[in-house]
């Protein structure tokens, strides 16, 4: 139950996020509004350590990995979600995010030698497969010119608690939260594509979800 409810919130706190960034654009430079976003959440962060008296002193070697984690999980993919944001409706910046699913597997791999069986590559083959099917048309037609603290914690514990590949399944199933916000407030068309292709993302994540229960 505790999973589910860190899954269930995780999902409500970041999939309308790729809606709401739009909202900060126009006054300040998108980069800079990384910057005040991550200086807010930096703030929130010492606070929650200091009241709850967390340990704040970590030795070279843990602030290397905590650098490591910054640049990769909170700077570098923000910038290029932010400026994919200026031109994209959000739920095509998805796509995006959703190879998570892929990346997550691959970060086992890499890191903590964990080898993932062929079947679930072959589940997150047919996630992606379906994430591409959606919005086809979409990356094949793409003009340039035409136009959070909370949910880290708990997508991070999600990883903690259930395995990367299956806290990948959030990165599957957030681009179709994603597509309904777009639908209502965007005005995005569902097509053929989307129609076609929802079934194969679905298939890859029940894939995935049941491999992982077989292997644990």
């Amino acid at each position: 139950m505790n999973n589910l409810i860190l899954f269930i919130s995780t999902l409500i706190c970041w999939s309308p996020t790729w809606y709401l960034i739009k909202f900060q654009f126009g006054v300040v430079d998108p980069l800079i509004s990384i910057f005040y976003r991550f200086l807010i959440a930096s703030a929130i962060v010492f606070i929650f350590l200091i009241i709850f008296k967390k340990k704040l002193l970590f030795n070279l070697h843990q602030h290397f990995w905590f650098l490591l984690l910054g640049v990769t999980l909170f700077s570098l993919n923000y910038i290029f979600f932010y400026l994919a944001n200026t031109y994209l409706i959000s739920g095509i910046v998805t796509i995006a995010f959703s190879t998570i699913l892929i990346m997550n597997i691959l970060g086992e791999r890499i890191y903590f030698n964990i080898k993932s069986s062929k079947q679930t590559l072959i589940a997150a083959g047919f996630g992606i497969i379906g994430i591409l099917i959606i919005f086809e048309k979409e990356l094949l037609n793409f003009k340039v010119e035409d136009k959070t603290v909370v949910a880290f914690y708990l997508y991070l514990k999600l990883l903690e608690s259930i395995g990367s590949a299956r806290a990948g399944y959030m990165g599957v199933v957030m681009p179709i939260i994603a597509l309904i916000i777009s639908t209502i407030f965007e005005g995005l068309q569902w097509t053929n594509n989307l129609i076609f292709g929802l079934p194969v993302l679905i298939f890859g994540c029940v894939l995935i979800l049941n491999q992982k229960s077989k292997n644990i």
